[in-house]
């Protein structure tokens, strides 16, 4: 079994050092596809990134009513904690409000104007991004004693998490999309080789040898093929996406890109496994059909 399987090494470098100018055809295709591949993932994610960020900060603001006590704003914060589709509640105290309004409009000498703090108390939730903000807002309307208003930006909302729906959709038909397609050109690049080589392996089938040995060398050649492409597009866009991360957080520095090393490294490695992989696969199918082919 290890000597079958060192022979069809050997075979599949002397293979592709025999067809060099068609195995270097068919490396810069697999890179080329590859290339594209794993741009437009990186592109998802960060699209992915944006809208869970823009959808992050989908906030409301529930004021209560002036004659609310301590206990009750105890009481409501606690039932506001324990609903579905909000991260996190932070209570406004209508003083600290007030005192930081002045101090942001302090040029209109509001002392003068209004002898008394004219805000109430108030909550800021912020929420999930599937929540249904119009159906949440209505039900905390429904707080008789507690609530007097709520406020939520309605269109902005409905905008966010539609982009951030469609942001993720869209990601996962482009990625599958560019999967067929980069399995389509691999498979057939590599027919390609594997038809200019048609020769020999009709003297290989001619002499008796199986269809296993035959179809072992061209798919050990399938798999250096996918692999040396996997590991030129992923260089190329390791130091590509390095240049592009530095020049927009250096510009755009809250921008919320992908940054995060085990992600980007997860992008690459993924990259690796489906150059290998669709090379395995394109080198099997297109062998299979030239041994049908030739029966």
């Amino acid at each position: 079994m290890l000597s079958n399987f060192n022979f069809f090494i050997s075979e599949a470098l002397i293979g592709m050092r025999r067809s060099g100018l068609m195995t270097l055809i068919t490396v810069m295709t697999v890179t080329v596809s590859l290339l594209v591949f794993g741009f437009f993932i990186l592109i998802s994610l960060n699209m992915n990134s944006l809208a869970s960020s823009f959808a992050s900060r989908l906030e409301m603001r529930v004021y209560l009513s002036s004659n609310v006590t301590q206990g009750e704003i105890n009481q409501v914060q606690a039932r506001f904690q324990n609903l579905p589709g909000v991260k996190s509640v932070k209570f406004l105290d209508k003083q600290e409000a007030w005192t930081k309004f002045k101090k942001n409009y302090r040029d209109l000498s509001l002392n003068t104007i209004i002898d008394t703090n004219p805000l109430p108390h108030s909550f800021r939730l912020t929420l999930l991004p599937e929540q249904d903000i119009e159906r949440l807002a209505n039900y905390i309307r429904t707080f008789k004693g507690y609530v007097e208003d709520v406020s939520y930006h309605d269109v902005l909302a409905k905008r966010v998490i539609l982009f951030s729906t469609f942001a993720r959709i869209a990601g996962f038909i482009l990625v599958g999309l560019l999967t067929i397609a980069t399995l389509l050109i691999i498979m057939n690049t590599i027919r390609l080789t594997i038809i200019a080589r048609k020769d020999e392996v009709t003297i290989m089938k001619l002499v008796g040898a199986t269809h296993a040995f035959i179809k072992g060398p061209f798919l050990i050649e399938g798999i250096m093929i996918g692999a040396i492409g996997s590991l030129l597009s992923m260089g190329i866009l390791k130091y590509g996406y390095g240049i592009f991360y530095s020049k927009v957080t250096l510009s755009l520095p809250y921008f919320p890109l992908v940054s995060q090393e085990l992600m980007i490294n997860g992008v690459f490695g993924l990259l690796i496994l489906v150059g290998t992989g669709l090379g395995l696969v394109g080198a099997y199918f297109s062998i299979s059909r030239t041994l049908k082919s030739i029966i």
